[in-house]
């Protein structure tokens, strides 16, 4: 018969070796599909893996789990980030222009071309 301390010893070990073997696939994982905070992305995976360990069906469906689960978090951030900047509005600075200092830096051309810029609809 197994006690509760062994079975949960024998889950952080599996938890761990799961960790150590997978971290860094999972942290390209997130890379790959684009997550700017793709530490933060594995950690919140793994912390998720951690939490429903005991609803897994068996140990050998950790890893497809965990890989779902940083693809659903790295969907779901960008999904996130793109509703946040289409209803950010620009700040003063952006829509003023740019700074005396750095239009004093462009050439005549540059200029020009910043001038023709600035005279086009926001669209």
């Amino acid at each position: 018969m197994t006690t509760p301390l062994k079975i949960a010893t024998d889950q952080d070990a599996a938890l761990a070796e799961i960790f150590h073997s997978q971290y860094g696939a999972m942290l390209r994982l997130a890379v790959l599909l684009g997550a700017d905070d793709a530490e933060d992305i594995v950690a919140e995976a793994f912390y998720q893996l951690y939490r429903r360990w005991k609803k897994l069906r068996e140990t050998d469906a950790a890893v497809p789990y965990l890989r779902s689960v940083v693809c659903n978090l790295t969907r779901m951030r960008l999904r996130h980030l793109q509703v946040v900047r289409k209803h950010s509005t620009p700040d003063a600075t952006e829509r003023a222009g740019s700074s005396a200092e750095a239009e004093a830096l462009l050439q005549d051309d540059q200029r020009a071309l910043v001038a023709a810029l600035k005279e086009l609809p926001a669209r």
